[in-house]
């Protein structure tokens, strides 16, 4: 698919990754690999500029630095497969979302965070 309008920023472990293929006012997807295979991994997002924000306590791989602000919430949890990626969508995304939204995955096993994607388009 198409990958467009990505903000990278490291993870904490590479090459678990994090892509959106699609665009705003469309069918858009996200997708990882490089997860643990078979294992569980959290799409998290957040409205406006990148941050700086700790998962809190009492949750999976509470303390773990995440790359975005503090409005993040969790938008899904995937199941990764045999060979570490997960997918999900088509959704309809807002174009309203496009330049405000941002994306990044969690793997619950390892706590390793994927770089950081801005929904450009």
């Amino acid at each position: 698919g198409l990958l467009g309008g990505v903000e990278y920023l490291p993870g904490s472990t590479s090459p678990f990754a994090l892509g959106t293929p699609g665009e705003t006012g469309g069918p858009m997807g996200a997708q990882v690999w490089g997860a643990t295979p078979n294992g569980s991994v959290v799409l998290l997002y957040a409205l406006g500029a990148a941050g700086a924000t700790l998962v809190p306590p009492g949750r999976p791989c509470a303390g773990t630095l995440l790359n975005l602000n503090s409005t993040v919430a969790a938008a899904v949890i995937l199941r990764a497969d045999a060979q570490g990626h997960a997918f999900t969508g088509p959704a309809s995304v807002p174009a309203a979302a496009a330049g405000s939204a941002r994306l990044q995955a969690l793997d619950i096993v390892t706590c390793a965070t994927s770089n950081l994607a801005q929904v450009i388009y």
